[in-house]
């Protein structure tokens, strides 16, 4: 299944998957995801990315403050760290 496989992935890189940990926004720098923070309050910091299964529509602009001055396309890039 692609979902297991793609945990694996994450977590044979170094990754953490955290589950039933609402997000209530996303922290970032210029261009960059640099974190989220949870519901709980709970702030974590992303060392190489920050992946989520929510759609465009779920995170934008809610979660994102500010986003409504930010581009459409930083929004969505391509990234590759995986060797």
């Amino acid at each position: 299944m692609l979902s297991d496989a793609l945990g694996r992935c994450i977590e044979d890189n170094g990754g953490t998957i955290r589950t039933e940990c609402p997000v209530k926004s996303f922290k970032y720098s210029g261009d960059e995801c640099t974190g989220v923070i949870l519901e709980s309050g709970e702030e974590i910091d992303a060392t190489k990315a920050v992946v989520s299964n929510l759609n465009v529509k779920q995170m934008f602009p809610d979660m994102f403050p500010g986003a409504q001055s930010l581009s459409l396309h930083w929004n969505f890039r391509q990234v590759s760290f995986i060797k």
